[in-house]
C-alpha cells in the first residue's frame, strides 16, 4: 500500500486501529503507545528504548544506549504511523478530515498561491495531502515548522499521491481512504 512511497532505506508502518478511549489526553496517550508499538516492529531483534529529544522529537537507543536508526512518529483519530530510515533522517505525519475547519480559510493562512488555487478546487483532500508533506518536511529537517512552510508549493502540488524531491528531501504522499500519509526523507 505505502511501500513503494520510499526509494530509500526507510521502513513504513500504517494501522487503523480499534477505537480509542475516551477523553483527549487518555486518547492521545494511548495513540502515542500504539505509534511506539508499531515502530518497534519495525526494528531488528534487540533491545530498543524511545526516548525524546529536548525538542520531542522521537529517538531510538539500543540497549547500551547508543543511538538508533531515525525515528518519526504520528496518529491521529484512529490511525497511528511509524517510519524509522537507517541512515539520514526521517519524518511522518497522517491526517484526517476535521469537522467544522475551513480548508480554503486555512490554505490562505499558510499556503502558497498555487497550492491556496488547489485547494480552491478540490477542498480538504487537497488541504490535508500538502499539509501532510509540509509537516512530514518539518519532522525530517527538525528545522520546525517555518522551515517546511517555505518549501516550493508547486513541487509539492506535482508529488500529491506519489513522490518529489525538495533540494535533499524526498517527500512521498498518499491518500489512504480519507486519511493521508506523507513521508519526507533524506539526506543520507
Amino acid at each position: 500500500m505505502v511501500g513503494e512511497m520510499t526509494e530509500a532505506p526507510v521502513r513504513i508502518a500504517v494501522a487503523a486501529c480499534a477505537a480509542a478511549p475516551a477523553g483527549r489526553t487518555a486518547r492521545r496517550r494511548w495513540q502515542s503507545d500504539a505509534a511506539r508499538r508499531l515502530a518497534l516492529g519495525l526494528l531488528p531483534p534487540g533491545t530498543w528504548q524511545i526516548a525524546a529529544d529536548p525538542d520531542g522529537r522521537p529517538r531510538l537507543a539500543d540497549g547500551a544506549g547508543r543511538p538508533g536508526p531515525d525515528l518519526s512518529l504520528s496518529h491521529r483519530d484512529g490511525w497511528v504511523a511509524a517510519a524509522v530510515a537507517a541512515r539520514g533522517r526521517v519524518g511522518i505525519d497522517l491526517e484526517t478530515p476535521r469537522p467544522g475547519r475551513d480548508p480554503l480559510a486555512f490554505a490562505h493562512a499558510w499556503l502558497s498561491p498555487p497550492e491556496i488555487a488547489l485547494v480552491a478546487a478540490e477542498g480538504e483532500p487537497a488541504l490535508l495531502a500538502l499539509w501532510t508533506m509540509r509537516e512530514a518536511l518539518a519532522k525530517a529537517g527538525g528545522g520546525g515548522l517555518a522551515a517546511a512552510l517555505a518549501a516550493d508549493g508547486a513541487a509539492l502540488i506535482a508529488g500529491r499521491d506519489g513522490l518529489c524531491r525538495l533540494g535533499r528531501w524526498r517527500v512521498g504522499h498518499r491518500a489512504l481512504g480519507a486519511a493521508h500519509l506523507a513521508l519526507a526523507w533524506g539526506p543520507d
